[in-house]
């Protein structure tokens, strides 16, 4: 009996030491990964909550406390900025071309893309990869052929133009997603609404795209942000200052100001339609993301 008894301690005294050192490693780790996440967050708000500081700040206080936080926040910046970089007409024009771009390839990407998913017809591989690969042409290499089409249609200058050439930018990636998501689709809704005699644009507009609210979402949140930042492209199209986009009154204006204030105060402007954005769609973006896994 006092064999076992010391056996059964020996036991214990040993496991215990062992349990104790992984419990500590556990706690070591997690105390490690919630750290390094800290650090992430911190390297990310930094840039951030500096940049809206400097923004608030007048340029005295600026140059007294560059790194510290405003002590006496002004609009002041802001005010300069939407009157003399005419940032009003600005972000007019960059969500008209944006939303113009954006219902165009909806309609175009989710065809195609419900074709190439759903539909069987010869070469609809071929069409889909020359479709995604056209996507991989850098953009540089055909403004020449791009400037010379639109001058030949008379749409230089115009809305009209610039949406047709953000559409065709984005066209390779929007078909890509409607394309992967349709495909995750059963067939069965397809062959039930055949049989009640439906055609097959009435399936896609009424069957399948309430359905896919998910990759509507993730194109639309895409391609918005492809065309606000893009700088190239309406430099090239637009001609006109009163139709210039958000993006080169901006560029414009940072090269005129010599105030840092007033640089920040438009960068700050220029982050809001897109955080706008992104709030307004990130349940359907989150959606579509953890679709596939899902299913």
């Amino acid at each position: 009996m006092s064999v076992e008894t010391s056996l059964a301690d020996t036991r214990v005294s040993w496991g215990a030491p062992a349990g104790t050192a992984r419990r500590s490693l556990g706690v070591a780790g997690k105390a490690a990964g919630y750290g390094f996440l800290l650090l992430v967050t911190a390297a990310v708000l930094y840039p951030l909550c500096f940049t809206v500081s400097t923004a608030l700040k007048s340029p005295v206080e600026y140059a007294t406390n560059e790194l510290g936080l405003v002590h006496h926040p002004t609009t002041a910046n802001f005010s300069y900025l939407i009157s003399e970089a005419q940032v009003g007409t600005g972000l007019r024009n960059s969500l008209i071309v944006a939303l113009g771009a954006i219902v165009l390839l909806w309609i175009c990407g989710s065809m195609a893309g419900f074709a190439v998913a759903k539909l069987r017809f010869r070469g609809r591989i071929a069409f889909f990869l020359v479709v995604l690969s056209s996507g991989l042409v850098p953009f540089q290499t055909i403004v020449a052929p791009i400037y010379a089409e639109l001058h030949q249609f008379h749409l230089l200058d115009s809305y009209v133009g610039l949406i047709l050439v953000y559409a065709a930018l984005g066209m390779p990636i929007t078909v890509f997603i409607f394309a992967a998501y349709f495909g995750g689709l059963p067939s069965s809704l397809i062959e039930a609404a055949r049989l009640d005699g439906a055609s097959t644009l009435g399936i896609l507009t009424r069957v399948i795209v309430p359905m896919a609210l998910p990759a509507l979402a993730i194109t639309g949140i895409l391609n918005f942000v492809m065309v606000f930042n893009d700088l190239l492209t309406p430099l090239l199209v637009m001609q006109s200052p009163d139709k210039q986009l958000f993006v080169v009154g901006i560029a414009q204006a940072l090269g005129r100001f010599q105030e840092p204030t007033q640089m920040a105060a438009g960068i700050v402007i220029g982050l809001v339609p897109l955080t706008v954005t992104f709030l307004f769609a990130q349940r359907y973006l989150i959606r579509g993301v953890t679709a596939g896994a899902v299913r």
